[in-house]
């Protein structure tokens, strides 16, 4: 009876035990599931670096290397007027120039747009020359074969015989120029592009730079009634390039290059004279400076805004005494 009340008891603690092991276990477990996610940015690099410095025209030329100063006794060529800039034969700016800087590797798609304006100096195809009055002309220097030529409105006819008691002025032609192809004087070099005389080279400039925008080719330009040609390469038609491209290298003919000009001196010294002259004449009026019309001489009048020259009856320029070079540029981040 002992034993088996024992057995008993030694049942019971067991279980007992077993009963507790369960609760406790059923205490401490648990289903867990766990996920974890760290994440972190910066900023993508832009480091896109723009600029456009330097001057290409000056008010004043050094004689003895003839590029710009501001002003002093070496000066052989000198603007009249304060903050009018100018250019003539054997001045120039082969140094310096106008510096476009470009560069950066953004890591993010880039377009670059932008706007370039043009005028060059140019004399078209022709015959010019300068109108002189002369004085006390007599009947023998018509018998001598002299050329004398009047006055009518705004052309100059010639006249073959002395005009007496007529109150005649007689004038005679001088520094005759006559080109077969249109004259640039002013020659200029840079965005891959090497100019000559016989060219708008600064035309060209402006569309070297524009295909380099527009990632094609573009056409030249057609100047506008202000003489002005303008290429435009808005943001939706401009090239766009990959992140990570180098823009120094791909547009290496932009940044890498100065925009410089000079007109020779010993060039076409009779074309040139007709541009000084014409630019030395009052703006807005028929100028002795004429271009031939069949078989008379028509005055030649300069707008004092554009610089272009028209014959009288004409609207299409024969001259351009004015030369210009604007350019916009923008580097953006493309969509």
């Amino acid at each position: 009876m002992k034993n088996n009340k024992m057995m008993h008891a030694a049942s019971g603690l067991m279980i007992a035990a077993l009963l507790t092991t369960g609760m406790i276990s059923g205490t401490f477990a648990k289903y867990i599931t766990q996920d974890e996610l760290n994440d972190s940015a910066r900023v993508a690099k832009w480091g896109v670096n723009l600029g456009i410095s330097g001057n290409l025209y000056g008010e004043a030329y050094d004689g003895a290397n003839n590029t710009i100063v501001t002003s002093g006794s070496t000066a052989t060529v000198q603007s009249s007027s304060t903050g009018e800039k100018v250019v003539a034969p054997g001045t120039k700016n082969a140094n310096s120039g106008l510096h476009i800087t470009l560069n950066g590797k953004p890591e993010v798609s880039t377009k670059v747009y932008g706007t370039v304006k043009t005028q060059n100096i140019y004399l078209a195809t022709g015959e010019y020359g300068v109108m002189v009055k002369t004085q006390n002309v007599t009947a023998e220097d018509f018998a001598a074969g002299k050329k004398y030529y009047t006055l009518d409105g705004t052309s100059y006819k010639e006249t073959s015989a002395l005009k007496p008691g007529q109150n005649v002025e007689y004038f005679t032609l001088e520094d005759v120029v006559n080109l077969n192809a249109t004259y640039y004087p002013v020659v200029y070099n840079g965005a891959g592009v090497t100019g000559t005389n016989n060219e708008d080279s600064l035309s060209k400039i402006g569309a070297s730079v524009a295909e380099m925008l527009k990632g094609s080719a573009v056409s030249a330009a057609v100047p506008g009634i202000d003489g002005v040609s303008t290429y435009e390469i808005a943001g939706d038609i401009a090239k766009v390039y990959e992140p990570n491209t180098n823009l120094a290298t791909t547009l290496n003919n932009m940044a890498a290059t100065n925009i410089t000009w000079e007109w020779s001196f010993s060039g076409n010294n009779e074309a040139d004279t007709i541009l000084g002259d014409l630019i030395a004449s009052n703006a807005g009026t028929a100028s002795n400076v004429v271009y031939k019309d069949t078989s008379d001489y028509k005055s030649i009048t300069v707008d004092g805004n554009t610089g272009l020259a028209t014959v009288d009856g004409s609207t299409t320029p024969v001259a351009s005494t004015k030369t210009s070079f604007d350019i916009t540029l923008t580097v953006e981040q493309a969509d």
